[in-house]
């Protein structure tokens, strides 16, 4: 997995946090052209709503780490966690080496439900004296975009050390003056670990997302900033970082912490614009000198409903802007050709052989994760079995020869059952190639001979006109058809053949090759030239 690294910052910029809107909407400030491309591809996705939340799960590498593979009803990943995000807590955890080993700890897990960042740390750590404190939204609504801690019961009992926090409201709500105080009070400069995992249901316009987390991620920065104590760390989830309000929340972290990581982990799907900011060596032993700069931008920013613009009242470096424009551009490119891929799926008649493989090559994608990971892991699932559709019949094994075989096998639906080819039959043309097969006869088996053998092995189609053989005589019986060895086709007038290894009144001829066979006068047979005669 790639992280990278953003520089480091002036400690006292939190002097010039500030919350400026604009009435306008905000536009796009930092990588023009790879925004837009992102934004114009994210908008080809609404014409495959249907398809697409089933597809992009095809070409997501790691998907069946807690996905069930398609018709085998498990997923790799024997450990069935609260959500998804208990696997990236556990990647980053093992990249960064997020670890206090030794003493126990305290983290406190914003926008945190149904709790897969606290589940991932205390499976890690298995320590009963770390402390774990969780604050999301508290639903009464049944609200399903509202991830809160219906499916929590069974965890909380097994793991006594973890607590629900819902504020000085009762609600949760992070986007609140009097919870934020109240956090301050309880919790300021204590929290060795802090995580922050909000976000929103962005699937009917994925284009305005970086605006509409804008007060989100503020809000949970200066969560972050007053509860963290010393050396701690703080991780983030954000999104596209194209317009300045975004920017300036990142060179706000870089300030106050030693070293700030962009990554984006394997199990965090790569259609998405999802990435985490990672931030590790907290500054300060206390809040007391930047809080009031945090709760007066924080009170700007709850009073007013116009845009947000800037966090900050100076200009960012140009060099913090070269380095998020270069991985902008990193993590931008791979989400458009993960986009792309997916749609030219989603439109190829022709998919379900690249969809079986596709899931084959994951799975094994999977199980290497699992295990570099050491999560324990399902029995693997058989990748000799054919991955079908919802909308296929049941697959046949590809041992087992059934009418549906070339079905399966070529994914050719508008076949018909296809006949064995070691069953003769009026659709053997099939093998050469030749769709004419109601025209043609019952083929003969080409070691019989029969009339139509020279049909067959010369591929002569004037069947029709051809005039009936006789039956081929074999070679090694002399016939009146002998002379066919020699290319002779005047079979009718020649007479049988002598055998070269008895002399006869022919013999000259054939030796010597002499044509003027009609006008030679009969000779007597030679005499040996060692035996004395009247010729000498």
């Amino acid at each position: 997995m790639t992280y990278y690294l953003l520089p480091n910052t002036s400690f006292l910029i939190h002097k010039n946090i500030d919350c400026i809107f604009t009435k306008n909407v905000p536009e796009v400030k930092y990588s023009n052209s790879l925004s837009y491309y992102l934004y114009n591809i994210k908008t080809q996705i609404d014409y495959h709503e249907k398809d697409w939340d089933i597809y992009k799960k095809y070409t997501n590498p790691y998907e069946y780490i807690h996905t069930s593979v398609p018709y085998k009803r498990k997923s790799i990943s024997k450990h069935k966690p609260l959500s998804r995000s208990f696997f990236k807590m556990i990647e980053m955890i093992n990249t960064f080496n997020i670890r206090y080993d030794s003493t126990p700890i305290k983290t406190f897990h914003l926008a945190e439900g149904p709790g897969g960042f606290i589940e991932a740390l205390a499976m890690d750590r298995e320590n009963k004296d770390d402390v774990y404190i969780g604050m999301t939204l508290i639903d009464n609504n049944n609200d399903p975009n509202i991830p809160g801690w219906k499916k929590t019961t069974h965890f909380l009992n097994k793991y006594e050390n973890v607590f629900i926090e819902t504020g000085k409201d009762g609600t949760g709500n992070i986007l609140s003056i009097d919870n934020f105080k109240y956090c301050n009070e309880l919790y300021a400069n204590s929290m060795d670990i802090i995580t922050a995992d909000g976000g929103f249901d962005f699937s009917l316009d994925f284009n305005k997302q970086e605006i509409a987390i804008s007060r989100l991620l503020y809000a949970q920065i200066c969560f972050a900033l007053i509860m963290q104590k010393k050396e701690g760390t703080f991780i983030l989830k954000i999104f596209d970082c194209f317009m300045e309000h975004s920017v300036d929340l990142l060179y706000i972290l870089s300030s106050f912490y030693d070293k700030v990581y962009l990554i984006k982990p394997q199990t965090s799907r790569y259609a998405n614009s999802e990435k985490y900011v990672v931030c590790k060596g907290f500054l300060f032993d206390t809040n007391v000198h930047f809080f009031p700069f945090l709760l007066n931008a924080f009170e700007k920013m709850l009073s007013e409903e116009d845009h947000i613009h800037r966090f900050l009242n100076i200009p960012v470096s140009y060099y913090f802007i070269n380095k998020i424009e270069e991985y902008n551009a990193i993590f931008g490119q791979q989400q458009i050709e993960n986009i792309h891929y997916t749609i030219s799926l989603i439109e190829n008649l022709y998919k379900q052989d690249k969809i079986d493989n596709l899931i084959k090559v994951n799975i094994q994608k999977c199980i290497q994760w699992c295990m570099k990971h050491n999560i324990s892991r399902e029995p693997t699932v058989p990748l000799d079995e054919p991955f079908s559709r919802e909308s296929r019949e049941p697959t046949v094994p590809l041992d087992e020869p059934s009418l549906l075989d070339e079905e399966v096998i070529f994914g050719d639906d508008s076949r018909e059952p296809t006949v064995p080819l070691d069953e003769p039959s009026l659709l053997d043309g099939v093998v050469f190639g030749d769709d004419s097969r109601e025209s043609m006869e019952p083929t003969v088996p080409l070691d019989e001979p029969s009339l139509l053998d020279e049909e067959v092995i010369f591929g002569d189609d004037s069947r029709e006109s051809r005039e009936p053989r006789e039956p081929t005589v074999p070679l090694d019986e002399p016939s009146l058809l002998d002379g066919v060895v020699f290319g002779d086709d005047s079979r009718e007038s020649r007479e049988p053949t002598v055998p070269l290894d008895e002399p006869s009144l022919l013999d000259e001829e054939v030796i010597f090759g002499d044509d003027s066979r009609e006008s030679r006068e009969p000779r007597e047979p030679t005499v040996p030239l060692d035996e004395p005669s009247l010729l000498d």
